[in-house]
């Protein structure tokens, strides 16, 4: 009986903790702000809560020379990511750039953010996030390239945008507003004023 109860409790604490492979197709690009050696995630991601949002290994064959080191892009679109994977950082330590487009996101936060320090471009375009917290973005202020276009914000904390040295944003198609702003710094600060207007609530 108490192996049975053992194994059932290992069974259980292995569903609970159920991890992601991901599958690879690396390739080289240029970005907005950079050159980027990048992974293309190509299998189809099913993470729809926290217990299976855990990625834990990844395949694929890398171009000559290079390794898990040297990628610099996650690039994930047309995938069922509701919740923002975790232990990305893990595989990719020095990501600089995350794109999830048209993935069903619904939310993101600090505590997913955090882990990437060396962030410079985070592209969300097309996704279901309602919310911005104020300091979502506090441990990510290399941070020039943001879009969460064609979301579903509602509420943005005043100060999320303040302080980063801001190349291109984009709110453009949002509930609460819809504006982008590329390369003018007076256009980024014009939508930081109207987020204040139009979108900011206690939050």
């Amino acid at each position: 009986m108490v192996k049975i109860s053992l194994l059932l409790f290992v069974l259980l604490l292995t569903k609970m903790t159920e991890s992601i492979e991901i599958y690879c197709n690396y390739k080289n690009e240029d970005t907005h702000t950079s050159y980027s050696y990048y992974c293309d995630v190509q299998n189809q991601l099913n993470v729809m809560s926290t217990n299976s949002a855990n990625i834990n290994f990844v395949r694929g064959d890398h171009d000559f020379g290079q390794s898990n080191d040297n990628v610099t892009c996650l690039h994930v679109s047309y995938k069922n990511v509701q919740i923002f994977p975790k232990g990305i950082q893990k595989i990719f330590k020095n990501l600089k750039r995350i794109d999830i487009y048209y993935g069903r996101l619904k939310e993101i936060n600090q505590d997913d953010l955090k882990a990437f320090p060396q962030l410079i471009e985070l592209d969300l375009y097309n996704n279901d996030i309602q919310v911005l917290e104020d300091k979502i973005f506090a441990y990510n202020l290399r941070l020039t390239y943001i879009n969460f276009s064609y979301n579903k914000l509602v509420q943005i904390g005043e100060n999320v945008f303040k302080m980063m040295n801001l190349t291109f944003l984009g709110l453009f198609s949002n509930g609460c507003i819809s504006k982008t702003a590329s390369n003018s710094t007076k256009a980024v600060l014009d939508i930081i004023a109207l987020i204040k207007i139009n979108c900011v609530s206690e939050m």
